[in-house]
């Protein structure tokens, strides 16, 4: 029973290690996707401005 119980808690740290990794991973994304766009944002008006004149 002990060995059992034991490994339940490996697997529930295991588990929420990973989450936590995955939660890290998934707001790094989100915040250099927020970049790229505002990059986006600030470089295709300046083209769009050019081939219109």
């Amino acid at each position: 029973m002990k060995k059992m119980m034991n490994l339940k808690a490996d697997l529930i740290c295991s588990t929420i290690q990973t989450v936590c990794h995955l939660k890290m991973i998934t707001s790094a994304h989100t915040v250099s996707l927020l970049q790229m766009t505002k990059i986006h944002q600030c470089y295709l008006p300046r083209r769009y401005i050019r081939t219109s004149q």
